[in-house]
């Protein structure tokens, strides 16, 4: 697939993003007055995960899409083969050094979360059994479950108004994911716990979908609007000013539809 501009830019900030969060570098400047918490819906690590898995539905969709155009079909094998090399060795040695650390006991040993953590399900861990050793690959979990649907998705629906009738659907069911697990309530050892207690549920599949759904959404329109729309838009600013207007509307946005945030951002993104 040919380079895009800009992406390597997009990659870096959200890199910057992940790593000022789990270094502490928005709550040091925070306690010294020089950033104000309000602003984490632009700057902060989780902010910086939107950006990767917007990019990641997009650039997935849109070497499927175009392998589909091209062939009329999509080799399942080969795709999983490539992100099964690319994903899997880097899983596999910070697996080995965090066996090793739980091994000589300088971390707490956690035999779930490292089986969820290799099977690519740490987005369902219960927040109890939840370490910072293994507490990122929660997002590639995210991705492998998606590397894993969405190829089989654009080969169940194989028109473009059903592609996008699917991912509409999918986006609809996210948000709605989002605003309906945390008030639901379950009863453990007899005890009522709402299930955001219990569980990072922003991060099951359903809502962590939104982003890369979005993204899937802006490589299909590349793939069947995008030589239109690049001369109609080319040297013009506005589409940017657009973009930023939705980046940055969760500012703005009142509580009850907060989550709404993680959609709009990605649009801003895609």
């Amino acid at each position: 697939m040919n380079f895009i501009k800009g992406f390597n830019g997009l990659r870096a900030f959200s890199v910057l993003f992940v790593l000022f969060t789990h270094l502490g570098v928005y709550a040091s400047l925070h306690e010294r007055g020089f950033y104000n918490t309000s602003l984490d819906v632009l700057f902060s690590g989780n902010t910086g995960v939107q950006v990767f898995f917007t990019l990641s539905g997009f650039l997935i969709s849109l070497i499927l899409l175009r392998e589909y155009k091209d062939k009329n079909s999509i080799n399942l094998k080969n795709f999983y083969i490539r992100r099964f090399l690319r994903l899997l060795p880097p899983l596999c040695i910070l697996l080995l050094l965090v066996a090793g650390f739980m091994w000589v006991k300088l971390i707490p040993r956690s035999s779930v979360g490292f089986i969820m953590a290799a099977t690519y399900t740490y987005n369902f861990i219960p927040i109890k059994l939840y370490t910072g050793e293994l507490g990122h690959t929660w997002s590639l979990a995210v991705e492998e479950q998606f590397y894993f649907l969405w190829p089989m998705v654009l080969l169940v629906f194989t028109s473009t108004k059903k592609r996008i009738y699917f991912i509409a659907a999918a986006i609809f069911l996210c948000i709605t994911a989002a605003c309906a697990w945390r008030n639901i309530f379950v009863v453990q050892s007899g005890v009522r716990y709402e299930l955001g207690n219990l569980y990072m549920v922003d991060r099951w599949l359903l809502p962590a979908f939104a982003p890369i759904m979005v993204g899937a959404l802006a490589a299909i329109a590349a793939i069947e609007f995008g030589t239109y729309w690049k001369k109609k838009l080319e040297k013009q600013n506005w589409p940017l000013l657009i973009l930023l207007f939705f980046y940055t509307l969760p500012l703005f946005l009142p509580t009850v539809i907060m989550p709404l945030q993680t959609l709009l951002q990605s649009l801003g993104i895609a």
